[in-house]
């Protein structure tokens, strides 16, 4: 079985540049790797037959070539030069991902301390799956969920539970995905003018059963800011 990670890699990472760094995002170091590497280490496999597909505007190539080829030599690139938000870019994979197999998307800006081989044994058994820990800042995407941490809802930046979204998605089957993005799409259901992967759970999960996965807050690093990223590196100095 094959599973296709798709990561969206093409954002402005606005913050980051008005805070001076001159890398995309994807690329800014934490401890001497990049953080589309880290991001891509949390979702390494030593059983499973995983393929990246990495999303972003072609005028970067050169500048992404190098460290894609070290995470994943047999690696896919799909040029996304709308730039509509993680949604549509993952769209534009539709022909390498529009079948039976899994699909995992990640944020290429958050790393996790964890087996993702047992998430994705965990994952199997429903018709999607999404890591979850204890936030409530409120520039995250939050899962409602009841005691059996089914999800119930999930919403981009507004904070609906105490349950944050870590950023990677699983769904069952891709076909399914791509059907419930382009409804999503067509629906045109945008979060400040961008359209984002936590609300597809709502349109897919009518009739399919989401289950949340949840995390210990010391093993998560979010890494979407500079503050974030200068936190990461002082709690990985402090072990």
């Amino acid at each position: 079985m094959l599973i296709n990670i798709l990561m969206p890699i093409g954002g402005r990472g606005q913050r980051f540049v008005d805070a001076g760094f001159k890398n995309p995002k994807p690329l800014i170091e934490l401890n001497g790797k990049p953080i589309v590497e880290w991001s891509a280490q949390s979702l390494k496999s030593s059983k499973l037959d995983c393929r990246f597909i990495f999303i972003y505007n072609r005028k970067y190539t050169d500048s992404f070539k190098i460290v894609l080829n070290r995470i994943d030599p047999e690696h896919i690139c799909v040029d996304d030069e709308i730039e509509k938000g993680m949604a549509t870019a993952c769209i534009q994979a539709r022909k390498y991902i529009e079948d039976e197999n899994p699909v995992v998307v990640a944020a290429c800006d958050q790393f996790v301390k964890w087996n993702f081989d047992e998430f994705v044994d965990f994952a199997l058994k429903y018709d999607g799956a999404c890591p979850v820990f204890r936030s409530k800042k409120d520039a995250y995407s939050y899962a409602k969920i009841d005691d059996d941490f089914n999800v119930l809802q999930s919403a981009e930046k507004n904070v609906i539970s105490d349950w944050a979204n870590l950023g990677i998605y699983f769904f069952r089957r891709g076909s399914d995905f791509v059907e419930a993005t382009e409804n999503m799409i067509n629906k045109k259901v945008v979060t400040n003018g961008e359209f984002y992967i936590a609300p597809i759970y709502n349109q897919y999960a009518i009739n399919k059963k989401i289950k949340a996965y949840p995390l210990k807050q010391e093993d998560v690093f979010i890494l979407g800011t500079p503050e974030e990223l200068s936190e990461a590196e002082e709690r990985m100095k402090n072990g």
